[in-house]
């Protein structure tokens, strides 16, 4: 018996996947989906802005010097995503008593970004902040593409070829 396996490969448009950056595209989309029904339908809800300093965190993790100084600002990024899922945590039961169908749908994409996210902020404590290997089943590597498997690049060795 003889098995056969076939693939296709698509591109599809995702930056290398951090924990930074993760959280940094967490707090950016929530943010985003915050404002849509505050600024259309005049929803009384509150929340603060914070992808300026998420962006700050990010790029001062991506751009320390040693692994102490990074290790030192993941706190920092995992505070600011937890306020900001929290919000968005207030914001979902407002949404659950819409009809409109675009506010529905915002609704749904608010849930499974807070979803993603979570499992995000574990995998970053546990590999960052406590030194665990996460298995690569569990690990988020993209927030925006729903089935993404990431392999970094490696050169080519003449030992890939499968027999």
């Amino acid at each position: 018996m003889q098995t056969r396996i076939d693939c296709t490969v698509v591109t599809c448009n995702i930056h290398e996947p951090s924990d930074s950056t993760l959280l940094w595209d967490a707090v950016r989309v929530i943010t985003r989906i915050l404002t849509q029904p505050r600024d259309e339908t005049g929803l009384s809800f509150s929340f603060s802005d914070y992808t300026p300093k998420a962006k700050r965190t990010m790029l001062a993790i991506r751009n320390a010097k040693n692994m102490e100084t990074r290790k030192s600002l993941y706190p920092e990024l995992l505070k600011i995503t937890q306020k900001v899922v929290g919000y968005a945590g207030n914001v979902i039961p407002l949404l659950q008593k819409t009809t409109l169908s675009h506010l529905v749908a915002l609704r749904d994409d608010l849930k499974r970004i807070v979803s993603l996210t979570h499992r995000v902020m574990d995998q970053t404590a546990r590999r960052v902040l406590h030194g665990e290997e996460v298995p690569a089943e569990e690990k988020v590597v993209s927030l925006f593409e729903g089935c993404v498997l990431y392999q970094q690049a490696r050169p080519y060795n003449g030992s890939d070829v499968p027999q």
